[in-house]
């Protein structure tokens, strides 16, 4: 009867250790999972600010080639050429309107 007890004993205080641990591992698991939320708050705020800077630069690359096919049109000869001297000449302007549309 004692040695029964014993085992008793023994058999709730392995249970008692087993229920702390996972005591303890749900805790480690809820403050992992809190840190986990977080970062995704996070990534998903910059993934949105990242879609916003892109969508932004894809426009002013828009605005660019159609600023560029608007300065090669004069440029064009009748046979398709381009003309040296309206192309140097266009040259120094696109730099300027090019600075001007990129804020430079």
């Amino acid at each position: 009867m004692v040695s029964n007890r014993e085992s008793a004993r023994r058999s709730r205080m392995r249970k008692k250790k087993q229920i702390e641990e996972l005591q303890q591992q749900v805790e480690q698991l809820m403050v992992l999972n809190h840190h986990l939320s977080d970062k995704i708050i996070n990534l998903l705020e910059s993934n949105q600010q990242i879609l916003q800077e892109n969508s932004q630069l894809k426009e002013k690359v828009s605005s660019f080639h159609l600023l560029m096919a608007d300065m090669l049109i004069p440029m064009r000869n009748a046979d398709g050429s381009i003309n040296d001297r309206n192309a140097n000449h266009l040259r120094g302007e696109t730099s300027n309107r090019t600075s001007t549309l990129f804020g430079k």
